[in-house]
């Protein structure tokens, strides 16, 4: 795999975008929810799943739920699949986490 960007959103990212995507007490429920979506590795790469996950829920709690679970499993893509996902995210994700 070549020419991968990773987005490197630091943990108060997370937590900016958990405020602004679910208001009031939601914000302690969805961090409950993302505090379950634990990836085994380094803060970094905590964030940075949360920050994905936070980024497809849409401030939908119920989703949330749902993607943190998918979260946990890990799919067998062929590097070019995961290539062209990578290389299609890559743009709307800095433009999202940017807003």
């Amino acid at each position: 795999m070549t020419d991968q960007k990773i987005a490197r959103p630091s943990r108060s990212d997370v937590l900016r975008v958990t405020a602004r995507d679910f208001p009031g007490d939601q914000k302690f429920q969805a961090l409950r929810v993302l505090s379950g979506c634990s990836t085994g590795e380094n803060e970094g790469v905590r964030d940075r799943v949360h920050a994905a996950v936070l980024k497809l829920a849409c401030g939908n709690i119920e989703r949330l739920r749902q993607l943190t679970q998918v979260a946990k499993v890990v799919s067998g893509l062929s590097g070019s699949e995961q290539q062209a996902i990578f290389d299609a995210d890559w743009a709307e994700y800095h433009a999202w986490l940017s807003a």
